[in-house]
């Protein structure tokens, strides 16, 4: 599980996709300003058969909680097929700012018989000053 939205992630995944060509490719460019609006969770690599439903149940099964705060719904899900097995791509909206006052996020999906719960404390977060989701 990996916070696909976060600066030092979208670095690396432009490194590997670009080589050396990433610190001046606009292909770079692109991949680091992608998804915005969005905070973007890799959830994988899950086996297939654990994966019951379509993708409005699988939205429906995932959610960003901050205590104090209405729980943030994923929007938007894609899928990542790697042989039996797939990396769940999860979009939640950042009209719900998180800041590292709020000092833990705890990423939940649950679906049938899969249960998944992640805490992440805020301060280990920070990039160059910055919080980095």
């Amino acid at each position: 599980m990996n916070w696909r939205s976060a600066l030092p992630v979208k670095q690396a995944l432009a490194r590997t996709r670009l080589g050396s060509e990433a610190a001046t490719s606009p292909e770079a460019q692109k991949l680091l300003a992608a998804d915005a609006d969005s905070y973007v969770i890799a959830l994988g690599a899950l086996p297939m058969p654990m994966l019951h439903g379509d993708a409005a149940a699988i939205k429906a099964a995932a959610t960003l909680s901050v205590k104090g705060k209405d729980a943030i719904a994923a929007s938007d899900v894609k899928a990542e097929r790697q042989g039996n097995a797939v990396t769940l791509i999860l979009f939640f909206p950042r009209s719900s700012a998180i800041t590292v006052a709020d000092n833990e996020v705890e990423f939940a999906f649950k679906l049938a018989t899969l249960n998944i719960k992640k805490k992440f404390k805020l301060k280990d977060m920070m990039f160059d000053g910055k919080l980095e989701l």
